[in-house]
């Protein structure tokens, strides 16, 4: 194979020499994607290209690119996005990846269920098509990759997957399975072809994938121009870095940045904040804003609230006609009682006063039971501004943008809430579907 840059064949030919076991590796490459629309096909990608320098390591994988860093730490199970321009970073769960890919692939057989159906199959790419776009496979989803070599890989029809050029540069075992692990991230690929490559004897110098789309094909060209072993990977801290400030993004982003930087001593004087007006409340007569003040306390922590109801202060409860009109909302279980729900909350926001927002949390989550998740999320951030340190309002709240497809997000959100209160008992649903999803996809750990 002809390579035109003399400096990259010496370096080819320097690594050749080099013991096979290596720790670490430094890499140049550059990914290179084309789109080939189908007629009258709209919203297609523009092409793209992108020089990448990335390092590769058994505990993480870094790759930078456009004056950013992507740190794939699979010790912590975190990926953190460095810029490089403003010495600043976010800090993201390594899970929301394969969450969002897993969940998207299961709405994908969904829609080409309810295709089918119709009889407009033909209209989307096939299964073992969306296996490879999204790297992710379940057990039991039957998609025959057939191998020609170990260097090409077709569907059952003959349609190409992605084929390797001839060139393996030598690097070590661990290094090849990081190189697979690279693609898997920022490229795609089928698991069963990821699965070859991270086997091979080498990094192949050139890959070519072939992804299929309602709109038409995607080819990604991934060509390695260096590689260099180290005998060490250098590690990464973030010393002289600073959390993205909020002011820096978009709204959303803005409150889970702030929810991000919340101390302790913040959140205790949240707790006490809350704590401090339910007992004025109480004090002065107003029985229904205490009671919020108490559910409110509730969701900051999850536990039992710090001053348990009176024989007095309950007895005040239970005669409040705002708090039996509120149980009574709370009850509702079928589409037609939500839909009353939704309605009934107006006439008591004049009774909960500086609390109202408390109510916003039960009618956000009536409207997610209608299907008006773009409504309820606006309100549960709402919410989060006025009291940023209601964990179970997290939980809600990256339950709704899972909803949306919002993965990245939505576990911003569950891990600002878990870290508010990690006993809280609402996280556990979310702590289980991490532990299923390392169980389904350990390759992505």
């Amino acid at each position: 194979m002809k390579i035109a840059n003399g400096a990259v064949m010496a370096t080819f030919v320097l690594l050749a020499a080099m013991p096979a076991a290596q720790a670490a590796a430094r890499l140049k490459l550059t990914i290179q994607t084309q789109h080939a629309p189908k007629a009258g096909s709209r919203n297609v990608p523009a092409d793209d290209t992108r020089q990448v320098d990335a390092v590769l390591d058994a505990d993480h994988i870094s790759a930078a690119w456009a004056r950013r860093t992507t740190v794939y730490d699979f010790q912590r199970r975190r990926r953190l996005v460095l810029d490089d321009a403003e010495r600043s970073y976010v800090d993201y769960s390594l899970y929301d990846v394969v969450g969002s890919r897993s969940a998207e692939l299961a709405h994908r057989q969904k829609m080409a269920g309810a295709m089918g159906a119709a009889g407009l199959q033909d209209a989307l790419p096939s299964l073992l098509d969306e296996m490879h776009v999204l790297a992710v496979a379940r057990a039991g989803q039957p998609a025959p990759v057939e191998s020609a070599g170990g260097t090409a890989w077709s569907d059952a029809g003959g349609k190409p997957l992605a084929r390797r050029g001839e060139v393996l540069l030598e690097a070590g075992p661990d290094d090849v399975r990081a190189y697979a692990q690279l693609l898997r991230y920022m490229v795609g690929g089928h698991p069963k072809i990821l699965a070859a490559l991270a086997r091979g004897k080498g990094i192949p110098q050139q890959l070519v994938f072939t992804f299929r789309h309602t709109w038409g094909e995607r080819t990604s060209t991934v060509t390695v121009s260096q590689l260099q072993a180290l005998t060490q990977a250098p590690g990464y801290e973030l010393s002289g870095w600073n959390a993205r400030s909020p002011a820096g993004a978009g709204a959303l982003d803005e409150l889970l940045d702030r929810a991000a930087a919340l101390d302790a001593p913040t959140i205790q004087a949240q707790r006490e904040r809350v704590a401090g007006e339910a007992d004025a409340a109480w004090s002065e007569g107003r029985v229904f804003q205490a009671f919020l003040g108490s559910m409110e306390g509730y969701l900051m922590t999850g536990g039992k609230p710090p001053r348990p109801f009176t024989p007095r202060q309950l007895e005040q409860v239970r005669a409040e006609p705002s708090v039996r009109l509120l149980n009574g909302i709370l009850s509702a279980r079928t589409q037609e009682q939500y839909a009353q729900a939704v309605g009934m909350f107006a006439p008591l926001r004049v009774p909960a006063g500086p609390k109202a927002y408390v109510l916003q949390v039960f009618e956000a989550n009536d409207r997610i039971q209608l299907g008006e998740v773009g409504r309820a999320v606006p309100m549960f951030a709402e919410v989060l501004r006025a009291n940023p340190a209601l964990a179970g309002v997290y939980k809600d709240l990256g339950d709704a943008l899972f909803l949306q497809f919002d993965g990245v997000r939505a576990w911003r959100s569950w891990d600002a809430g878990r870290r508010i209160a990690p006993a809280f008992e609402n996280f556990r649903k979310v702590d289980e579907f991490e532990t299923r999803l390392a169980q389904d996809f350990p390759e992505y750990f």
